[in-house]
């Protein structure tokens, strides 16, 4: 049996056929954009709650209480190709949205970071993957969100899907798939 390759007109072809069902794809992504919505359940039934925040990308959602107050925030992604950081935070009476990117002066998302954060006390921390691959931290120091780039300090670039943050007091942990000519982990201390 004789195998023949393809030419390159075909490969050509196939290419650009890629190239259109790519963008078919990331139009399809954006279309069905949705809102972030809370499941929550008491021990007997659950419950929906659309929390009216900005339209979301395909990835990028993380949540945690704060203490001393036990106050709900979600961090999330905006949709489009270069999303905001939003914040839905729960004050008691109604969540309320908040554009992170924006209140901290920082460099938008990529199209498909994730986002993990944490509290201490009522400091939060919130990290996600910038332009260039870089790794972001925002931090609300009770007064205002700052933005600080870690892969600037580090010379850590990130791959998009996985990101994970936590802390040993006072050390603060960022864990990212990074590029093969760059380390994987970042280990900072604390920004106050």
């Amino acid at each position: 049996m004789t195998r023949t390759h393809p030419t390159a007109a075909t490969l050509t072809r196939i290419c650009r056929a890629t190239c259109v069902l790519e963008v078919l794809m990331a139009m399809t992504l954006a279309a069905f954009a949705q809102q972030i919505h809370q499941l929550s359940g008491n021990g007997t039934s659950w419950t929906e709650q659309n929390l009216n925040g900005a339209l979301t990308g395909p990835r990028g959602v993380a949540a945690y209480l704060t203490t001393p107050n036990d106050q709900k925030h979600v961090y999330y992604l905006s949709s489009g190709l270069a999303p905001d950081v939003h914040q839905l935070f729960f004050n008691g009476v109604s969540w309320a949205d908040e554009d992170l990117t924006i209140s901290s002066g920082a460099a938008p998302a990529i199209e498909y970071s994730a986002v993990t954060g944490f509290s201490v006390g009522n400091y939060q921390h919130v990290y996600y993957i910038g332009a260039y691959y870089h790794v972001h931290q925002l931090l609300y120091n009770n007064l205002s969100w700052s933005d600080l780039d870690l892969s600037s300090l580090s010379g850590t670039l990130a791959n998009p899907g996985a990101l994970l943050a936590f802390t040993t007091t006072p050390d603060l942990h960022v864990y990212t798939r990074a590029g093969a000519t760059h380390t994987s982990t970042n280990s900072t201390p604390r920004m106050a």
